[in-house]
């Protein structure tokens, strides 16, 4: 076989393999439950983007938590709500709403108590583990 032939053969042997785990993905994509958002009674797209519900423990869109907090905050200005990680948010204080570098964490608020255990989640992780 020629060098050419070789790489020819190569890459068509590679976008085949490419293929085959875009469909894996695509179909465990197709596996995932709808989930509706408690809040806005839309369906959830985007669900590794999503949190815990805490009256209903289901899925609610990120931007629904921030509208949440933003209704039962008071916000001063140059505050806002920022998400800190670890399913908890913070009330942050910017000294220049032009230079975000510097800034205080006024309040911290965990929405989430255990992000781990979160039944749905466990399942979705389970479904791409066995990728």
């Amino acid at each position: 076989m020629s060098k050419r032939n070789h790489n020819k053969h190569s890459k068509r042997k590679f976008f085949q393999k490419k293929n085959q785990e875009e469909k894996k993905i695509i179909s465990k994509t197709n596996d995932l439950p709808v989930y509706i958002c408690p809040k806005c009674q839309a369906p959830i797209t985007e669900i590794s983007s999503a949190l815990c519900d805490k009256t209903t423990g289901k899925p609610i869109h990120f931007d629904c938590v921030i509208e949440i907090l933003k209704a039962t905050e008071e916000l001063a200005e140059n505050t806002e709500i920022t998400y800190i990680g670890n399913g908890q948010f913070a009330v942050m204080e910017f000294e220049d709403p032009y230079n975000r570098k510097k800034f205080k964490i006024l309040k911290t608020i965990k929405w989430e108590e255990n992000p781990e255990s979160i039944e749905w989640r466990q399942e979705i992780t389970k479904l791409y583990q066995s990728y």
